[in-house]
């Protein structure tokens, strides 16, 4: 237990932070080696910072805006400024792409509002920004609208970046809850 709690305060990331990051490892993984060629260059990607040594992307998750009250620790109304922090620091490092996974907004009966404010946030990046659907981000707003806000054709995608080749997966795509169709299409 001691040696999580150093690497925690050494890299600066809790335990839903390692996850989001070694998951977009994970995913990754596997297919790095992949032969240059056979990958295809994607406009989700700032191609100009990609060198022969990698590149650096920039990784939030959680952000849940929404105009609600705070409620144990998330702070709802504070997820814009948290956002606009983390963009700038985005720029600062020269990001190839940015990744969004998931939970964008809180769902409410603002949520085509919550998304539209929140990706102005993301207008201030000088790369592009690559979105992962969260279960959040459903409750208000119907699938094929917050998708097509969010610049999407579907859920899940793939793109290259250099000789890595990134795949982003729908994992809302079906739902064992209920009422999945009232809420989304």
């Amino acid at each position: 237990m001691m040696g999580l709690e150093k690497r925690h305060s050494r890299w600066g990331l809790d335990r839903r932070g390692f996850l989001a990051v070694a998951g977009c490892l994970g995913l990754c993984g596997p297919t790095a080696m992949a032969d240059e060629a056979t990958t295809t260059p994607a406009p989700l990607v700032r191609a100009d910072r990609i060198g022969p040594d990698g590149f650096c992307f920039g990784v939030v998750a959680d952000v849940h805006h929404a105009d609600k009250d705070t409620a144990g620790k998330r702070h709802y109304r504070s997820a814009r400024n948290n956002l606009t922090r983390a963009v700038e620091d985005f720029n600062r490092c020269g990001v190839a792409f940015a990744v969004q996974l998931g939970d964008l907004i809180d769902g409410s009966d603002r949520a085509a509002v919550d998304v539209d404010e929140i990706l102005s946030v993301f207008g201030g990046l000088d790369a592009p920004v690559v979105h992962v659907l969260g279960n959040h981000d459903f409750g208000g707003i119907r699938r094929a609208s917050l998708i097509k806000r969010l610049g999407l054709k579907r859920g899940y995608y793939d793109f290259a970046a250099g000789a890595v080749h990134f795949i982003v997966l729908d994992s809302l795509d079906v739902s064992v809850c209920g009422g999945w169709d009232v809420r989304s299409d």
